[in-house]
């Protein structure tokens, strides 16, 4: 089976003066795949809600198997929970409310979107949302699963964190701490301002002391017992802390060398006149990496591969604490007395770049996360059933029942898949190269390398992938090859063809365009070219040694991959997410419907059934495409 190379129609390759576009209409169906990178992570009693990838997992009664799962049109950077729902700041996507009290799939029940959110509070019967752009929002929550707003306040500068305690909410700034209270109207009064000279990176409320993360990484704080004159307490003698949460009666410190150190809240009563004495106890601190050892095998992938970053986020509740890394996941752990006890972990490594389907079967290349696999319902519904780990899965291609994986640093990789829920590697061939796209004809991988070239691979004993031919080019990020021609997009040096007729392929032209090459897709004597900012170029290329450009069309972002199915060109379009382009007339190419993926257009594909898209952090998207 052939990547991108499709037969299309014949009146394609005809300039058709006159008329109009049809247009068009992208019809979802399903959204899913939890990806990466994980952001923040909240309990709920015995739940888990983690924040990652555009979406939420909620994780039942503890276990980390088989999450639940909410898709987000936005980013979740912080999730509070009011009773048996959830509040979420959503990065491009805004307030979420969630319901979380059903055994089955939690439930979106509010959303006020249109704010890039990015952290919230429940103090005194309101909510408080902070968005990026010095404005905080405020809504009532009398009916807890459907907020109401009142009103928007514009702030002095753009907050770092809000925390909440009872009708105590702080607002902390990079310079300061502003401590106020929450009137059930929602009406807030100052209280007070702390100053934070090394400037604040997060602020917390708990049990009357106000804990504040400074860039430099120490962590100051105050007693609140008197909020109109906030009483400065010893810090607490840890550097380089990279987070610190705080539980109902103690809380821990994350450090940027991975050391944790917990530490007790103890209050005494005071003098009948003065303000109760605050004491923060540190107890023995332990290492990660004493601990990672021993992790449990995770659902969707494992923690115990090598660390491309550190842990930057924890979360407390009693005795548990969860652990972020970005790229990795979430490990859970509770405290014991020498230390902590590894209660699971969840890898959130996927970022979905690439995809094609077949009989039934979706292949996913997804980063660092590896190969995802899928069985596509009728209705466009998806149920994950398979998965290869992989070094850095960037795209796949069908050969038969093999599966063909361009694997980044990995080089590219043979797996069986004649049993999709069963898959497994077979072969493997290394390269200098960054495997970044593939595609298969004749018994052989046509790979794009990055910064590196291109290489031919043969695979016709899957077991024993052969390098047959490898050349050097500018940066090659798409690739694609009928029977007597390979087409290579080489970066900002032009559109390539090159031809199969001897030993090797020989060069045959360049075409140059405005824009940065990335990939192609040749259609009979049509190419249409993914030209990144410079958008979409269609060239005649009926005389391969003389191809022309016939057309152009920006969409004013970057063009990734471009798939033609009929009369439709399928874009993913970076920042737009995905369009398709009426291309009945390849000389008059006009866009017939867009669909703004949560993250940007990576990857493309299309079949008579569905268009499949690969959106990053979004996962994957599965519509059903009305012309």
């Amino acid at each position: 089976m052939l990547r991108r190379v499709f037969p299309i129609v014949a009146a394609l390759a005809i300039a058709v003066p006159g008329g109009s576009p049809a247009a068009g209409e992208f019809e979802l169906l399903s959204r899913t795949l939890i990806e990466g990178p994980a952001r923040t992570v909240s309990f709920s009693g015995d739940n888990i809600l983690l924040g990652t990838g555009n979406g939420v997992a909620i994780f039942r009664d503890g276990s980390l198997e088989n999450p639940a799962y909410l898709p987000l049109e936005g980013d979740p950077y912080a999730i509070v929970m009011n009773g048996s729902c959830a509040y979420v700041a959503a990065f491009n996507g805004g307030l979420v409310a969630i319901d979380v009290s059903g055994p089955g799939a939690p439930k979106e029940t509010y959303r006020y979107g249109g704010i890039q959110a990015v952290t919230c509070a429940v103090a005194g019967g309101s909510l408080f949302v902070a968005d990026l752009n010095e404005r905080l929002f405020i809504f009532d929550v009398a009916d807890p699963r459907a907020p109401r707003f009142r009103e928007m306040k514009h702030l002095p500068s753009s907050a770092r964190s809000l925390a909440a305690e009872g009708d105590i909410l702080a607002i902390t700034y990079q310079g300061k701490v502003g401590v106020f209270r929450a009137a059930p109207d929602g009406v807030l009064q100052k209280l007070s301002e702390v100053p934070v000279e090394s400037g604040a990176k997060k602020g917390i409320l708990r049990g009357g002391v106000l804990f504040i993360l400074t860039a430099k990484g120490e962590v100051l704080c105050w007693n609140l017992d008197r909020t109109g004159t906030p009483a400065p307490r010893n810090p607490l003698q840890t550097k380089g802390v990279v987070d610190i949460a705080v539980g109902e009666s103690g809380g821990m410190l994350l450090t940027n060398l991975e050391f944790l150190l917990p530490f007790e809240i103890e209050r005494t009563a005071g003098p009948a006149t003065g303000a109760a004495a605050v004491k923060l106890k540190t107890g023995k601190g332990f290492t990660l990496d004493s601990v990672n050892r021993y992790a449990q095998p995770v659902a969707t992938g494992s923690l115990t591969a090598p660390k491309r970053n550190k842990a930057t986020k924890l979360s407390v509740s009693g005795k548990r604490f969860a652990v972020i890394t970005p790229f990795e996941g979430m490990r859970l752990y509770e405290i014991a007395r020498r230390g902590a006890r590894p209660l699971g972990s969840f890898a959130t490594r996927g970022f979905a770049i690439n995809l094609i389907a077949a009989e039934g079967i979706l292949y996913v290349a997804n980063g660092y996360d590896g190969v995802r696999i899928a069985s596509i319902a009728r209705d466009g519904a998806l149920s994950w059933i398979g998965h290869l780990p992989t070094e850095e899965a960037r795209d796949v291609a069908l050969a038969g029942k093999h599966l063909v994986i361009a694997d980044g640093e990995g080089g590219l990789k043979v797996a069986d898949v004649s049993d999709p829920g069963k898959p497994e590697i077979i072969g493997r061939h290394a390269s200098s190269y960054f495997m970044s796209a593939l595609t298969v004809a004749g018994g052989r991988a046509y790979c794009a390398g990055g910064l590196g070239g291109v290489e031919i691979v043969d695979i016709a004993e899957p077991q024993r992938p052969k390098l047959v031919w490898r050349r050097d080019f500018s940066e090659v990020r798409g690739i694609s090859v009928d029977e007597r021609y390979l087409y290579v997009p080489d970066g900002n040096e032009g559109f390539r063809i090159f031809s199969l007729a001897g030993r090797g392929p020989a060069p045959l032209s360049v075409l140059n365009t405005p824009g940065w090459n990335c990939d192609c897709f040749v259609a009979g004597d049509t190419a249409f070219l993914a030209d990144g900012g410079a958008g979409i170029i269609i060239a005649n290329v009926a005389d391969r040694k003389n191809p022309r450009a016939i057309a152009s069309l920006s969409l004013n972002t970057l063009v990734r991959e471009v798939f033609v199915l009929g009369k439709t060109l399928f874009a993913a379009a970076e920042t737009k997410g995905v369009a398709a382009i009426d291309v009945s007339n390849p000389a008059s190419p006009a866009v017939a419907a867009w669909y703004d993926t949560a993250d940007e257009g990576r990857g493309i594909f299309a079949d008579d059934d569905f268009v499949y898209a690969a959106s990053g952090s979004g996962g994957v998207y599965i519509f059903k495409y009305h012309r």
